[in-house]
């Protein structure tokens, strides 16, 4: 974890191209010019939250990726944990 990090979204991606070619997740729904960038957001009103409760990323895929890079700009006051397992 590297805190108090302020990137725009171009140093982003160019730290997370240090470790390789950045992945295009396939439920992308926001066709923007950065594909690899993909923003999840919850509000008080979403319907669900992604990635709610314990899960695995791309796991099932035929080669899975390396790791991810998560970039929060905002969490709640409480909760908001993002806890990391070395699998």
């Amino acid at each position: 974890m590297f805190r108090d990090q302020r990137l725009s979204c171009e140093e982003h991606q160019a730290f997370g191209r240090r470790f390789g070619a950045l992945h295009v997740h396939p439920m992308h729904k926001e066709r923007s010019a950065e594909p690899e960038v993909l923003t999840v957001k919850t509000t008080a009103d979403s319907a669900y939250t992604a990635g709610d409760g314990w899960h695995t990323d791309f796991t099932c895929d035929e080669l899975p990726q390396m790791g991810f890079l998560l970039y929060v700009k905002e969490v709640p006051p409480f909760g908001g944990d993002t806890v990391f397992a070395d699998m």
